[in-house]
């Protein structure tokens, strides 16, 4: 019959923390992952908790905080991925193991498995959390917000004055030894990109796009000068932006002839009239040019 210890899941690592166990042995050390995601303001984003290398003995306790910036990101949930096996659910009374909360700047996570089965123990290398959140509406493009992990601010005990100072991803043994692994550790990201935009493949319907900056209306193709190159290049993207993208936003601003937030085929003819003469360099773009070389020598 196997043997099971009823250990509330947050005990088993919060009494690592707070050294309440007779041993505690330096040991072998475990990589802690955090991945990266990009996502515009007002968007969503998933990044992934990654845990590899293991150490044979596996890891039953977890005690740590992911930091992060509250004015940039919301997060809405964590969730245990498939290198969690949780708990022996057969035992009557046995606790959820996993345990987390968000507050202002710090989510603080504690997962303790109660069994002694080491069935249940977290081995190898995969996914260990998986943590959601939303990119503020008014988080400005180009933002990196980090997500760290660190130590939970927080008393070792209720009567003591020691504050924590331990980052846990350990081992409570069945002989009350404690083994805390050496996390070697690689923070994330969340970078903030431009807003969502549309771009499907819409002919003269038009796609919906965010602009650079000016430099030279008509010029799709950015080499300085307007010709028929700038045409082809344009009609090509209108008829599939997926397989033939411009350069960057400011392509995209540059090709904007009309100046009516769409790229579509009324752009490309305001192009192929100015190269037949039909029209000027004041007839493309906003009445108000940028001030660079190409209109200072107009």
């Amino acid at each position: 019959m196997r043997t099971k210890k009823l250990l509330a899941g947050v005990c088993a690592s919060l009494m690592i923390a707070a050294s309440a166990i007779t041993t505690v042995t330096a040991a072998e050390s475990v990589n802690v992952t955090i991945g990266n995601a990009t996502a515009a303001p007002g968007e969503t984003f998933t990044v992934k908790m990654e845990l590899s290398d293991i150490p044979s003995a596996g890891i039953n306790a977890c005690d740590f905080g992911i930091k992060y910036d509250s004015s940039v990101l919301t997060i809405d949930d964590v969730a245990l991925g498939d290198l969690a096996k949780g708990d022996d659910t057969s035992v009557e009374g046995m606790p959820d193991p996993f345990v987390y909360n968000i507050e202002d700047n710090l989510v603080c996570v504690t997962y303790g498995v109660g069994t002694s089965n080491t069935d249940f123990y977290m081995t190898g290398s995969g996914t260990f959390l998986t943590i959601s959140g939303t990119v503020s509406k008014s988080a400005a493009p180009g933002t990196k917000s980090d997500l760290e992990i660190v130590a939970v601010d927080r008393l070792t005990t209720p009567t003591s004055s020691s504050v924590n100072d331990e980052i846990i991803f350990g081992l409570y043994g069945s002989d009350e030894e404690v083994i805390v692994y050496d996390p070697t550790i690689t923070n994330g990201y969340v970078e903030v990109e431009c807003e969502a935009t549309t771009e499907e493949s819409t002919g003269n319907t038009g796609t919906s796009i965010d602009f650079g900056e000016v430099t030279l209306m008509g010029d799709t193709n950015r080499d300085d000068v307007i010709d028929s190159t700038d045409i082809v290049v344009l009609n090509k993207y209108l008829i599939s932006n997926t397989m033939y993208s411009l350069q960057n936003a400011t392509a995209k601003e540059n090709s904007n002839t009309v100046y009516d937030e769409i790229l579509d085929t009324k752009d490309s003819i305001a192009i192929i009239n100015y190269v037949l003469q039909l029209n000027t360099l004041d007839d493309l773009g906003p009445a108000d040019k940028p001030d660079n070389e190409f209109y200072s020598k107009k």
